[in-house]
């Protein structure tokens, strides 16, 4: 079995096509979109666009019935969403997603 990267994965877009297709069959493709969101996020040197990024991951993938809800624990979820709120277009959280990761 050939083992890939993840940053491999993202990095070619026939690969990160075939993923997604992939995941979507399986119906397991919100993680994938919140990593994608997050690497952007992640990116992003504006300071109000990285700040509109993080309101989309927020409230699509980390709140609670949110549309693409992750399945991350519950201590995890209430961090990001305590330093979601507390971060403004001048005060951006950059590890604000970090608590997904472990």
């Amino acid at each position: 079995m050939h083992k890939l990267r993840f940053s491999a994965v993202i990095g070619s877009q026939e690969v990160l096509a075939n993923f997604y297709d992939y995941l979507k069959r399986s119906y397991s493709l919100e993680p994938l979109e919140f990593l994608l969101a997050v690497d952007e996020f992640r990116r992003e040197t504006d300071l109000i666009k990285k700040s509109t990024t993080a309101k989309i991951i927020v409230e699509s993938h980390v709140k609670s019935g949110a549309k693409k809800e992750i399945n991350i624990d519950g201590l995890s979820r209430n961090a990001i969403i305590a330093k979601y709120e507390f971060m403004d277009e001048q005060n951006i959280v950059m590890d604000l997603f970090d608590n997904a990761y472990t």
